[in-house]
């Protein structure tokens, strides 16, 4: 009789064991979950705000380029202009002086 309380004792200590180390696991699973979860809403919330933050500081620099851009093409095309008044210029002088 005393041997099968002894046995029937391990046996409840080894469940209540088994159930201790099962919840464990179950609760470090959860905590991961948690923390993922945690670490995929900060580095969301992050990358958000970086966004936010470096747009307001890109916006001047975009607009600055696309007015050089501009003034580029406005040069290039004015260059073009000139070149042709020169040309035209040059054949005056030729007629004029031809004549």
């Amino acid at each position: 009789r005393i041997e099968s309380q002894i046995a029937q004792r391990n046996a409840q200590e080894r469940q209540r064991i088994e159930a201790e180390m099962q919840a464990r696991q179950e609760l470090n699973q959860k905590c991961r979950y948690m923390a993922d979860n945690i670490a995929d809403t900060l580095k969301n919330s992050v990358g958000q705000s970086l966004g936010e933050v470096l747009g307001k500081y890109e916006e001047p620099f975009k607009a600055e380029l696309a007015q050089r851009k501009s003034s580029e093409h406005e040069i290039a095309d004015d260059t073009v202009r000139l070149r042709s008044l020169v040309g035209e210029y040059e054949q005056l002088l030729v007629e004029i002086g031809g004549r």
